[in-house]
């Protein structure tokens, strides 16, 4: 998927950020990449937009890292020391569904349950340790038979995130069809823990 992800949003700027953090989930070993180049696999990928991930940094540095300040220094901080490479990893596997031990792989707004919201595992949940971690929270509104509304929510997180819906996805937001996955563009960062 990153491949063929990378290549559709050439030009765009919106997901700069979260490559940046799957590179350096990646830079003690390739795990992520592979995977998500893999054709045969089918993922749903809830990615965050660079503004998610500025607002989550500039929280986390008690503002020494103003969201207004350009995209190379958040990922120039992702890159470096200061984001370990298993916290990274644990951060986007939070952000991934892969259609094995029980999550529901590739998923369209309108596979999401309507009303309340419910749990679905991540690859988070593929480590032993977190096996007993809820994963994430999603629920869709739905309007005739049209998804209006969607959120997914982490653990951690106070609010439910938005899944930006679309209902012509080609501009860029939900429901954006991969051969191995589906992508959703959400508005926080997913926080597992």
């Amino acid at each position: 998927m990153i491949e063929t992800f990378s290549n559709r949003h050439k030009g765009r700027t919106s997901f700069t950020i979260l490559k940046a953090a799957i590179q350096r989930a990646d830079s003690a070993g390739p795990l992520l990449v592979p995977a998500l180049q893999n054709i045969g696999a089918n993922f749903t990928v809830f990615a965050p937009t660079n503004l998610a991930f500025k607002q989550i940094i500039s929280y986390l540095t008690s503002g020494l890292i103003p969201v207004a300040a350009p995209d190379a220094v958040f990922i120039g901080f992702i890159q470096s020391n200061n984001i370990t490479t298993q916290l990274a990893l644990g951060l986007v596997a939070y952000h991934v569904f892969d259609g094995q031990a029980g999550r529901p792989g590739r998923a369209f707004l309108n596979n999401f349950p309507a009303g309340a919201a419910e749990s679905y595992k991540t690859l988070l949940n593929s480590n032993p340790v977190a096996a007993s971690h809820p994963g994430v929270e999603v629920k869709a509104t739905f309007t005739g038979p049209f998804v209006t509304a969607a959120t997914v929510k982490g653990l951690v997180n106070q609010t439910a995130s938005n899944i930006i819906v679309d209902p012509t996805p080609s501009t860029g937001s939900s429901d954006q069809h991969y051969l191995n996955g589906t992508l959703h563009k959400i508005d926080q960062v997913l926080l597992p823990f």
